[in-house]
Formats: structure tokens, C-alpha cells, sequence
């Protein structure tokens, strides 16, 4: 049986089938800095309104799956496009 490490390390894109990465805790601090400022939305324009706990990148940076609860949400519709976010990969 696969650890749960092993498990994050195979998580892929469901859209692009790209790897996915956790995020910095430099990035997670600066999406959570937008969603209080209520500017943060899922890819079919669903507001977020509480902090991501955690959340995972796709290798191009493009896309972001958040965490709720410890569980990875990997809906394409509720994935968060990672362009509204400014100096992200900064």
C-alpha cells in the first residue's frame, strides 16, 4: 500500500494531467492576504471566502487546487487559475 506522501507525489492535474506541487507557505500566505480582500475566485467565478488551509500548483503555476478540511478539492470547476494572483511565483 502507497503511503500518503507517496499518494500527493503521484496528484496530477485533472484538466492538464500536469504534476502538481504543494505550495510555498510564501504563496499560501499571499492568496490568503487576497481572499480577505475577497478577490479570490474559482475557475467557474465562485467566490472563496475563507483561508486556504493548504493547496497544491501545477507545474506551470497556472492552476490551484486548495484543501478544505484535509482534503484536496480537484474539481476542475473549483480550481483557482492562478493569474489573479499577483507575484505569486515571486
Amino acid at each position: 500500500m502507497k503511503s500518503n506522501q507517496e499518494l500527493l507525489d503521484s496528484l496530477c492535474c485533472p484538466v492538464t494531467r500536469q504534476p502538481l506541487k504543494a505550495l510555498e507557505p510564501h504563496q499560501l500566505a499571499l492568496i490568503n492576504r487576497q481572499v480577505e480582500q475577497k478577490a479570490v475566485s474559482t475557475a467557474d467565478g465562485q467566490a472563496i471566502d475563507r483561508p486556504l488551509e493548504a493547496g497544491y500548483i501545477t507545474r506551470d503555476g497556472a492552476t490551484i487546487y486548495r484543501v478544505e478540511d484535509g482534503v484536496i478539492v480537484m474539481l476542475p470547476a473549483a480550481r483557482l487559475p492562478a493569474a489573479q494572483f499577483t507575484a505569486l511565483t515571486a
